[in-house]
């Protein structure tokens, strides 16, 4: 798998898709592998293979899934936003 940071368009054609115009990816199987938590947002990074993805989501969405380090998640990704799901 290419590294999302060098080559993000071959990385993008690779992940599946959720939506018929192809502007919704899945990314499966990820690892969460930092959980940074602020006053009212949270920073997720989650590995998948060689790549990093992070997500910032609400402190809330973060504690209401209860996400630590070693969980297995999948990303949605549309343009700029990662939604995680648990």
């Amino acid at each position: 798998m290419p590294n999302m940071s060098r080559e993000p368009s071959l990385l993008w054609d690779k992940l599946p898709t959720t939506s018929p115009d192809d502007k919704i990816k899945i990314v499966q199987g990820g690892r969460v592998i930092s959980v940074k938590l602020g006053d009212i947002m949270a920073e997720i990074v989650m590995q998948v293979g060689e790549n990093t993805i992070t997500s910032v989501i609400t402190r809330g969405s973060a504690e209401s899934m209860e996400l630590k380090v070693g969980d297995e998640v999948t990303a949605l990704i549309k343009s700029t936003e990662v939604m995680l799901l648990k």
